[in-house]
């Protein structure tokens, strides 16, 4: 398996430098092969296992021979219920101090009739506001998911991380300043092998529940789409792109960095296209700061004028463009998740602008503008452990545009928003 595992690595890394030699714009520096590290210092690690090592002894269970001497070593894993596929592999998988046991199947995704299903929507991604879901069934206001739960788990396992990285530092300077005879170096590595294996374990901790989380809210999203007739959604990955190049800030960055988006996405998307939902993935450029009333095809053709006019260095005309963009076609954030709309002059929601701008940066979807209004201005936000226990009844009822504001009253007296 470890040999299987390097060549996999090696072939990667050849992979990556054809690309590299010929798409160099699109890689941060050179690829590096894959080097020895001693097991200690390895964080992570993946084993793929052969079929001969592994059976299904009953419906529930698998068996996992772990070694082959005379004395077996067996892992018994627990199958969820009503688990009928075929299992073509397994892995198990080293992180931090967990084993990981993931199981590889096939599953026929069932034929949804499409012509019953019309809706679409448009998902912004975000910090304080995880989720924003704007669709065009008009019976629906948006939903907002809030996302400060998870930002401050976050925030927590960022200073704990800090605190323990701070104090390995510490040791690793002493241990640097002494002799290499010297007898006290030895306890002093051992208490430094101890807070690696703290930082591990709550990174391991801080992992299993994000991971645990972003299942359940993206199943409760994925059930409510289904639900409500939706036939494709967009979603922005403005999130995922941010922790690239982007300076946020300190504080944002860190956030940014920190929490996986990807694996949101990744899992909503695998949950919806289950359902026969198509999903696609959006750039954000001209989303946030772009009126939801101009036309996304007069702006985009605007701005490639610009672009064109700053190339050439033509100052006055590259201020004539930037001015009748942002007074015909634009708006600002006027204070923390408001957007002015300079258009209609109304104030909206900035998160409903965004989601409903990355839905029509790929389908100009049919809302009548009043409805359109009420969408950006009223969206009901939830919180994530109420979301969790919410059922799809419930959710239908709050979000449902002509009886939200009833709904609304009832779940603040019950304290669900």
């Amino acid at each position: 398996n470890l040999i299987k595992q390097l060549v996999k690595d090696y072939k990667s890394f050849f992979k990556s430098m054809e690309k590299y030699k010929k798409q160099l714009n699109k890689f941060k520096g050179k690829p590096k092969p894959p080097k020895a590290k001693k097991l200690k210092d390895i964080p992570s690690f993946t084993a793929e296992l052969n079929t001969n090592t592994f059976e299904r002894i009953d419906k529930t269970h698998l068996l996992i021979t772990l070694t082959f001497d005379k004395e077996k070593q067996y892992l018994k894993v627990k199958l969820p219920k009503d688990f009928n596929y075929e299992i073509k592999s397994v892995r198990l998988k080293f992180i931090a101090n967990d084993i990981y046991v993931d199981i590889i199947y096939n599953k026929e995704i069932e034929q949804v009739n499409r012509e019953e299903k019309k809706h679409l929507a448009g998902i912004d991604i975000g910090l304080d506001n995880l989720l924003t879901i704007l669709s065009t069934n008009e019976e629906l206001q948006t939903l907002i998911i809030n996302g400060k739960e998870i930002k401050s788990i976050n925030q927590w396992y960022n200073k704990e991380k800090g605190k323990l990285q701070s104090q390995i530092d510490l040791l690793q300077n002493k241990i640097s300043k002494l002799k290499e005879d010297n007898p006290s170096i030895e306890n002093l590595e051992k208490e430094r092998r101890k807070l690696l294996n703290n930082r591990r374990e709550l990174s391991g901790y801080r992992n299993r529940w994000i991971t645990d989380i972003f299942h359940k809210i993206t199943r409760k999203i994925a059930d409510f789409l289904m639900e409500t007739g939706h036939k494709e959604v967009y979603i922005g990955k403005g999130a995922t792109e941010s922790k690239n190049e982007i300076n946020l800030g300190k504080r944002t960055n860190q956030n940014f960095v920190s929490i996986p988006f990807r694996k949101l996405i990744n899992q909503l998307k695998y949950k919806l296209e289950g359902y026969g939902i198509k999903v696609k993935e959006i750039t954000e450029e001209f989303t946030s700061k772009t009126s939801p009333f101009a036309s996304m095809e007069e702006v985009i053709k605007r701005w490639k004028e610009y672009l064109k006019e700053k190339k050439e260095g033509d100052k006055r005309r590259e201020k004539e463009i930037k001015k009748e963009l942002k007074e015909n076609y634009g708006g600002r954030r006027i204070k923390r998740g408001l957007f002015k709309c300079y258009i209609t002059g109304k104030v909206f929601n900035a998160d409903a602008v965004g989601s409903y701008n990355i839905l029509r940066k790929e389908a100009e979807p049919l809302i009548e503008r009043e409805i359109l209004i009420d969408k950006l201005s009223r969206p009901v936000r939830v919180k994530i452990n109420q979301l969790l226990k919410a059922t799809c009844e419930f959710l239908l009822g709050i979000t449902g545009r002509k009886t939200s504001w009833a709904y609304c009253k009832i779940a603040e007296v019950g304290n669900f928003l």
